[in-house]
């Protein structure tokens, strides 16, 4: 499936390439594109509630960059990564701020990518659990 929104990406960037820079100038094919990802980027963020069940720190094998890997209690895979299209540097401390065992609520985005990649954290708060007083009469 996620396969077929790249290839929906691609053709709308090329259809509005075609539209928007008939005189094929490079770099207004470059600005619309750059402004493409940014706004997929943007129309893909959504807010979840996890609890997270393990992390881990792996580098890519392409360019060595450092990924931090979070895993929640239900199966579910995120990255946190800095990311200069929105405007994300803060990853190393969002991941030393997310603690194993915890309940947070995380706004997450997807990558401009063919394939299955995993949802970049863009940022997580700690849902604290009321605790109930109990009262002596």
């Amino acid at each position: 499936m996620n396969f077929l929104i790249f290839i929906g990406f691609v053709l709308v960037g090329a259809a509005i390439n075609l539209t928007y820079n008939p005189i094929d100038n490079n770099w207004i094919g470059l600005f619309i594109f750059l402004a493409m990802i940014v706004l997929f980027n943007l129309l893909s963020i959504h807010t979840e509630y996890i609890t997270v069940k393990s992390k881990q720190i792996q580098r890519t094998k392409l360019l060595g960059i450092k990924q931090y890997i979070i895993k929640t209690t239900n199966g579910q895979t995120f990255i946190n990564v800095n990311d200069d299209f929105m405007l994300k540097f803060n990853a190393k401390k969002l991941y030393q701020e997310l603690k194993i065992g915890k309940t947070y609520k995380i706004k997450t985005y997807r990558f401009v990518m063919p394939f299955s990649y995993p949802y970049n954290i863009l940022s997580a708060t700690e849902i604290k659990t009321p605790k109930r007083k109990v009262v002596k009469k």
